[in-house]
């Protein structure tokens, strides 16, 4: 599969407390690569968590820079007693221009 090019924009908080970076393609892409991996593309929302329990937290502005993945990950986080665990469903090498 060829790799998107992807960048980081808009953020926000998940009613759980998630503090999320969107991860953005221009095209669809990254959406067809999460479908292809089994992803319920009611529920997928791409993103880069970067904290929980960060109630109000606000990025407003963000913009990064594109950059193309060489690999793409569809992964699961299940919240326990014990915080977090994070489980890859699926994952996929991606060419790039490179190879």
């Amino acid at each position: 599969m060829a790799a998107p090019e992807l960048t980081l924009g808009d953020a926000g908080t998940f009613r759980s407390g998630v503090f999320w970076i969107g991860v953005q393609c221009p095209d669809d892409a990254l959406k067809r690569l999460a479908i292809a991996a089994g992803a319920d593309p009611q529920r997928w929302h791409p993103h880069l968590t970067v904290a929980r329990r960060a109630r109000g937290a606000r990025l407003d502005g963000y913009a990064g820079r594109l950059w193309t993945p060489p690999q793409v990950e569809l992964v699961r986080s299940e919240l326990g007693p014990g915080g977090p665990v994070y489980r890859t469903v699926e994952s996929a090498l991606l060419s790039t221009s490179n190879d």
